[in-house]
């Protein structure tokens, strides 16, 4: 998760938020068992993790939504969501209903149609939600969090919900699984490898097929002395996913305070800032930059990896942040001109994959909402990659 006192977002928070309402559907039980052994991978793993990337490199350049607008959240008029996101090259959605973090969090609801329990997968919401995604040719990108809960014991495979999803929707109704969110940043790090391990075998035993996605939060608030410990253990769970991302929110920069990950890395005496970097805190003075350099960083230490930028379509004063303390920490959203230059920047980078976050809570007066997330669109539909709605 990305701590909220930097004025960012916690994207765990509604996957919290939704257990209560899905509860009843895990056993009650210890944590999972440890997976493969934190050097390397057994045959089958390495044989698994290869076709599962084949795969994924096969439909690469996907655009994925985490979440919608308030104001298409609650009229849950799926068919209407599902088609708009369609022309727009939207061809996954993770559903992610949170409206609010501040005061506390709150979500929409909606999730519940998408993630349904064994006693409401049958429930009208349900079938109407999965009955458009099919038929606008999108797919659901489940959470682990709700799949599989911290601090319960992974159910057997023949009672595991996403098994249920498949033989329920069919496997071409899910996209892959989302991973833990940010887990580098678990206190119980050991624990927390372990299950990620456990998972990616889970997933890779019902389908090898399906890509396990994995997001990071990136360095923030000046160079730290375990920067560089953190980054050890960002590169050692990302090998239990088959894309790998950073969420990098930029807008306003001097709000975001992003760290350069590769002078985190590197000894104080041999730090030499880049243009758009400030050469003694090492944070990043240019949105470009910063999105250039997480790209770059996965490129660089990740090969063989699909790679991911979760993107910001948010402002800070969206999250619920009083209205003094927003004007002064960011009070603005990214223009257009802005995400679309985020997206060349992580395409140019050779980051295929893009998704946005942060747009379910943009609430407010329903036209200036519309407005701000047909930018979002025109966004992603400007992508000129083979296969995308924007393409050539």
């Amino acid at each position: 998760m990305i701590l909220m006192g930097r004025g960012a977002v916690i994207f765990l928070a509604t996957q919290l938020a939704v257990l209560t309402l899905l509860a009843g559907w895990f056993p009650q039980a210890a944590l999972a068992q440890p997976g493969v052994e934190p050097g390397g991978r057994s045959a089958q793993a390495l044989s698994l993790r290869k076709e599962a990337v084949a795969r994924v490199n096969g439909r690469a350049n996907t655009v994925i939504a985490a979440g919608l607008p308030q104001y298409l959240g609650k009229a849950r008029d799926y068919d209407g969501i599902f088609a708009q996101l369609a022309a727009a090259g939207v061809k996954v959605f993770l559903a992610d209903g949170q409206c609010r973090q501040l005061p506390e969090p709150a979500s929409l609801g909606y999730e519940a149609d998408f993630y349904p329990t064994a006693q409401t997968i049958s429930a009208p919401g349900t079938r109407k939600a999965y009955g458009a995604m099919k038929k606008h040719g999108v797919k659901l990108l489940v959470p682990a969090d709700i799949l599989y809960p911290l601090g319960q014991e992974l159910p057997s495979p023949a009672e595991d919900p996403l098994l249920r999803l498949i033989k329920t929707f069919g496997a071409d109704a899910i996209y892959g699984v989302y991973a833990y969110d940010e887990p580098a940043k678990n206190a119980d790090f050991k624990q927390m490898d372990k299950r990620c391990q456990a998972v990616y075998r889970r997933v890779k035993e019902l389908s090898a097929a399906l890509p396990v996605v994995m997001v990071h939060a990136p360095l923030v608030d000046g160079f730290a002395a375990g920067d560089a410990q953190y980054l050890k253990r960002v590169l050692q769970l990302s090998r239990y996913a088959d894309i790998v991302g950073f969420d990098v929110y930029p807008i306003p920069i001097h709000v975001a305070k992003l760290v350069d990950p590769f002078l985190s890395a590197a000894p104080a005496a041999a730090r030499k800032a880049a243009p758009g970097v400030d050469p003694v805190t090492g944070l990043f003075t240019d949105y470009r930059t910063a999105v250039a350099a997480y790209c770059r960083f996965l490129k660089k230490n990740l090969p063989g990896k699909d790679y991911l930028m979760v993107l910001q379509a948010f402002s800070y004063k969206d999250q619920g942040f009083d209205p003094v303390l927003a004007h002064l920490y960011g009070d603005r959203r990214p223009t257009g001109e802005e995400m679309r230059t985020m997206v060349k920047v992580a395409r140019k980078e050779g980051v295929a994959n893009i998704a946005w976050w942060g747009q379910g809570m943009v609430g407010g007066e329903p036209s200036a909402a519309r407005k701000y997330w047909m930018e979002v669109l025109e966004a992603s539909s400007s992508l000129d990659f083979p296969g995308h709605a924007g393409g050539k």
